[in-house]
């Protein structure tokens, strides 16, 4: 078994780097936290992992690595200054210690951000990897967490790119590739169609990335995803990605920003922007003229644009040139004088770092002062900010509404259309379809676009015959049922249809009208929904709550929910003792086959449970016996290495001939990993799958074969399954079949 990363604390590499600290752990190596003993400063230091050292690829790939990041010197990529081997035969790197917050933790904190900071982080990457591009470095893995942001002096959301842990050279070597076109590697939800069958990548597939990252930043969610991985890889290639206005219907996305993003994610690489400059400058141009067409609507004496619904400080709005420092000591003059133009100016340049670092608390106190003053804009912008828990201020859709409707008597349209959403989710209010109406009518009379967007949506708005609004299927949401049975079959409908706007939003809110009336699986759902909604920090704050509820009312999959957060952490402090408990009661008591089946395999390695093989073995058998899927694949990996059992190769081809179908999302994901257990399991899977003609397997079975990846080398054999997989209907085998027929008119000229 391999070393703990935290075993490594405390030792001192080639004499000067002593780790300190576990900073992350991936598939090929472990991140310290480390001191340079002669410097007396603190760096980053990426050790190999253990697994990998007899792993020839791995190794060339780590190493490689170093010198991918040596070459590249800008300001937006982390740096690497050294590179050595532990004890003569581990390889190690030592890059800058970043000290901030990764991308994904950021989206994660603050649910989406505002299309002014999405922009200002983009350009950033953009010009980081534009000089990657021209030095013939492709990252290939852009994703929240390979992205750091950090505050330099007064620039807020600095940008730092790292990880290239699997960046490809344009000039590599292709008989020594170590990442060969036809393999998959990257992150699945980013990656490029052309990744995702196995073809040829270039700076393109890094615009595809990157422009999933600017959707997701803006939305909070990503364009295309799927239940699996084999689903979203699949859905990369095949699926459109979802429209702006589903994913987030909040949020108005100029059709300017939306068209460049969309191009960028066009499927055929062809269609996009050529380089990542012209990507940036079409972003720039793009956000340049919405930010000049909607100055003209803002109250030009706060110099503000805005943008997606969110205003951001534009320092030249009023020719503000000159010392930072001395403009915001002016206005901070102004503001404590009571002018409250001078109060939202600050606002502004404090939330979001324009002229001066980042201070949330005290743009709170000045929004606060100038929304009591009587400005709609700050009323608005404060019941905004309650309503979602931003801005320093925490969740409080109450006092939300008395702001909004005091912002939407001044006839700001803005508030007039976030008091519809209040009415029509029943936000701080109970829901109440006709004064939801009456906001997004009143809003629209002014141009605003989402509410224009809003009614059409739930009301049949029909300009060109009655100019009218038909509100007999909207006001029919009024009759929610009192009865929770009822109330959780609609939530699941709408939960179900698919859509991520507007139906997900309804679910939500019904799921929690259940929850609150004690209905244990609405309990469960909102829980369930609370991992899959990061941009829901109210959902994921109520999950324990509802958790310890649902499990109260002896409902056995929140109790193995409840004991998956108490293992791993999530939501809570870890307690291995009270998960525990809850597995061996769940497993022993209530004979749950999903426990048996956790639990066994806990025996086996004792990370939860003491190590009890017989046991463990015991328990699998159980479950497997009862359909377990998990269970069976366990046992089939006890039964390839003999342990607690014979080893019994007819055994293993019938556990896995029994439980292929479940298994083949898990196969696909070993598959992908092979440095996790290998490609055989995987592959026992696909062959089961192949001969029943499912089309995903046949495909996998073609790459196993044409790159020798847990079988041999053939690609006679791989041309048939990717025919096969054709011909069942999977479109993207064509590139494959194209590739083989390549590979072997090569190989008989050579012949």
């Amino acid at each position: 078994m391999a070393e703990p990363a935290e075993s490594f604390v405390g030792m001192v590499l080639a004499d000067r780097y002593e780790l300190s600290s576990v900073l992350g752990q991936g598939q090929s190596g472990m991140v310290f936290k480390a001191r340079h003993r002669q410097l007396d400063r603190f760096v980053a230091l990426k050790l190999l992992m253990p697994d990998n050292m007899a792993d020839k690829s791995a190794f060339m790939r780590f190493e490689r690595e170093a010198h991918s990041i040596g070459r590249l010197n800008h300001p937006n990529i982390v740096t690497v200054f050294d590179l050595g081997r532990w004890r003569n035969e581990r390889p190690f790197l030592v890059m800058d210690y970043i000290e901030g917050q990764d991308l994904q933790d950021v989206v994660g904190k603050d649910g989406r951000l505002p299309i002014a900071r999405a922009v200002r982080i983009v350009a950033q990457i953009c010009s980081a990897l534009s000089h990657a591009h021209k030095r013939g470095v492709i990252h290939r893995d852009l994703k929240p967490r390979n992205i750091m942001l950090i505050d330099a002096e007064d620039v807020m959301d600095f940008v730092k790119v790292v990880d290239f842990g699997i960046a490809k050279p344009f000039d590599a070597d292709q008989s020594e590739a170590l990442t060969l076109e036809g393999y998959v590697v990257g992150t699945p939800l980013y990656m490029s169609p052309e990744q995702c069958s196995g073809g040829k990548v270039d700076a393109r597939t890094d615009i595809y990335a990157l422009a999933i990252l600017l959707y997701k930043m803006i939305t909070g969610v990503n364009p295309i995803s799927g239940k699996n991985l084999t689903e979203i890889m699949s859905n990369q290639i095949n699926m459109q990605p979802l429209p702006f206005e589903d994913a987030c219907q909040y949020v108005h996305v100029p059709r300017s920003i939306q068209s460049v993003i969309f191009r960028a994610l066009s499927k055929d690489a062809d269609l996009r922007q050529s380089s990542m400059s012209e990507f940036r400058k079409e972003l720039n141009d793009a956000f340049e003229h919405e930010s000049a067409k909607r100055a003209g609507r803002e109250e030009e004496q706060h110099g503000t644009v805005v943008i997606g619904g969110m205003a951001t400080f534009d320092p030249e709005a009023k020719g503000e040139i000159g010392s930072h420092s001395k403009i915001i000591d002016k206005l901070r003059e102004k503001a404590e004088a009571g002018d409250t133009s001078a109060q939202y100016d600050l606002v502004l340049r404090l939330e979001f770092g324009q002229g001066c670092k980042p201070n949330l608390a005290e743009a709170a106190r000045w929004l606060r002062q100038a929304a009591q003053r009587g400005m709609s804009q700050a009323q608005w912008r404060l019941g905004d900010h309650l309503l979602r828990g931003e801005g320093g201020f925490g969740v409080s859709p109450i006092e939300a509404v008395q702001w909004l409707t005091k912002s939407a008597e001044q006839g700001y349209d803005a508030a007039q259309f976030s008091l519809g959403w209040c009415y029509e989710y029943g936000l701080g209010v109970p829901i109440d379809v006709r004064k939801a109406l009456a906001c997004y009518q009143a809003a629209a009379k002014q141009g605003n676009a989402q509410a224009k967007e809003q009614l059409k949506l739930h009301l049949g708005h029909n300009e060109k015959t009655t100019g009218t609004y038909d509100i007999s299927g909207f006001a029919a949401q009024e009759r929610i049922p009192d009865d929770p049975e009822a109330i959780f079959a609609m939530a699941s409908k709408l939960r179900d249809s698919g859509q991520r706007g507007t139906d997900r939003e309804r679910a939500i809110q019904l799921f929690q009208r259940a929850a609150a009336m004690g209905h244990d699986l609405a309990q469960v759902a909102l829980v369930e929904l609370s991992l899959i909604e990061t941009a829901r920090p109210d959902l994921q704050s109520d999950a324990m709550n509802w958790l310890e509820q649902a499990s109260a009312q002896k409902n056995q999959r929140a109790k193995l929910l409840l004991c998956a957060c108490l293992k791993n952490g999530i939501a809570c402090a870890k307690n291995p003792t009270r998960a525990l408990e809850l597995l061996s009661s769940l497993a022993n008591d209530d004979k749950n086959v999903t426990a048996q089946a956790m639990f066994g395999s806990s025996m086996l390695t004792g990370d939860l449970a003491a190590r009890n093989i017989p046991r463990g073995i015991t328990l699998l058998k159980q479950a497997a016996d009862a359909g377990d899927g998990l269970a069976r694949w366990k046992l089939a990996i006890c039964c390839r290495n003999g342990v607690g059992v014979p080893k019994d190769p007819r055994m293993l081809e019938q556990l896995f001939a029994q439980s292929a179908e479940e298994l083949f999302p898990q196969a696909v994901e070993e598959f992908w990993r092979p440095a996790a257990l290998g490609f055989g399991d995987a592959i026992q899977i696909f062959k089961s799958m192949s001969a029943s003609g499912n089309k995903n397997a046949l495909f996998w079975m073609g790459i196993a074969s044409e790159f020798g990846l847990g079988t041999p080398r053939d690609l006679n054999a791989a041309m048939k399954y990717y025919q096969d997989a054709h011909t069942k209907g999977l479109s993207n085998a064509q590139k494959a079949i194209d590739r083989v027929k390549t590979q072997v008119q090569e190989s008989r000229s050579l012949a």
